[in-house]
Parts: structure tokens; C-alpha cells; sequence
């Protein structure tokens, strides 16, 4: 059981250095152009089969614009 010292401490480091109070996150590379993300359709969002999550399910709970690599790590084999 940490101690209040402690869990300050740890909480401070997670903080981030540039004094945020978020985590650090690298900036993307000068030039990179951001893009939103596709949205799922709210008549389509958390439809799916019984468990275990299948690969049809993830459209209706992964960004549509994810790639099938992305997908397949989401799923527990």
C-alpha cells in the first residue's frame, strides 16, 4: 500500500513534463495531415452476436475506417 507521498509522487511522473497536468503525447511529424475519425452509425453502434466478439461484429464497434490488422487485435483468441 503506497503511501500519500508516494501516490504524489507517482501521480506528478504521469503528469507529463511540460507542467500540462496531461500525459506527455508526442506531437505527429511536422506535415502529417490529421484527419477525424469515421463515425459508426448510431443505429448500427454495440449491435452484435454473442460472445466471443466474431470480426462481422467489430464494424459496429471499431471506427469503420480502421484497418482489418487493427481489428483482428481488438478480437481475443
Amino acid at each position: 500500500m503506497p503511501s500519500d507521498a508516494q501516490l504524489l509522487t507517482e501521480r506528478g511522473q504521469e503528469a507529463g513534463s511540460a507542467g500540462s497536468g496531461i500525459f506527455d503525447i508526442a506531437a505527429p511529424p511536422a506535415g502529417t495531415m490529421l484527419r477525424p475519425v469515421e463515425r459508426i452509425p448510431r443505429d448500427k453502434f454495440g449491435v452484435v452476436g454473442p460472445f466471443p466478439l466474431q470480426l462481422q461484429d467489430l464494424p459496429a464497434l471499431i471506427f469503420p475506417d480502421a484497418t482489418l490488422d487493427e481489428r483482428q487485435k481488438v478480437l481475443v483468441y
